[in-house]
Formats: structure tokens, sequence, C-alpha cells
């Protein structure tokens, strides 16, 4: 299928849900594993219900999955395959600077604590 032939919504959708820096820092508390919605919303320092509200986008667009787990709801990243297209994403804004910029900590390992706000 040529690019103009392709469908666009789906990518659309895609990136519309990392359009949101509450929805990255969500993304970036699941990169170092399961958390339920009120552990994200501390790490993400955003409240419960704004979390959650998060949480329904990155869900419906396929980056987040969830289970129950003890009458609680666990979230998971469900494509890793996000954190490419954000390394990417901030390694463009960086080229041609001197300092890193403060998004690139997508990159790296896959665990390990958030400790910069976006």
């Amino acid at each position: 299928m040529s690019a103009p032939d392709r469908p666009v919504r789906p990518i659309v959708d895609y990136l519309l849900a990392l359009a949101d820096a509450t929805r990255l820092r969500i993304l970036l508390t699941l990169r170092a594993g399961e958390r339920s919605v009120g552990a994200v919303a501390a790490e993400a320092r955003a409240s419960r219900d704004r979390v959650s509200r998060q949480l329904v986008h990155l869900r419906s667009a396929g980056l987040v999955a969830c289970r129950r787990e003890r009458g609680r709801v666990v979230y998971r990243i469900a494509a890793p395959d996000v954190f490419a297209i954000c390394d990417a994403v901030c390694s463009s804004l960086e080229a041609g600077r001197d300092e890193p910029i403060s998004g690139s900590r997508f990159a790296g390992t896959r665990s390990g604590p958030v400790e910069q706000p976006l």
C-alpha cells in the first residue's frame, strides 16, 4: 500500500495519545514495571482521577494494558515500541544541542525511577 493510500487515522490517534504531559509521565512510570493507579498517580505527580482518565486514553490507543489483582487494577506497558518513538523525537530535538533535553529520559534502561518532571 502506498503512503497516500495508507489510512492515517490510526497513526494520528496513536500520536495524539502521546501528546499529553501526564500521559507521557504515566508511560515513564510504567516503563519501570506494573503499577496500580494509586502508585502511578504518586510517581507521576498527578491526581488519581486524572491518571485514571489518562489511562483510559492510553488503553484505547493500545499503549497500556491492565489486569485485576487482589481487588485493584494493575497497569503495564502493552506497546514497548512507544519508547523508540519517544527516543527518536528526543534525539531529533537534541540534534545540535550541547545539553540533552529533559525528555531524553526516555532513552536508556527499561527500569528505574523517573526523577525529572517533563
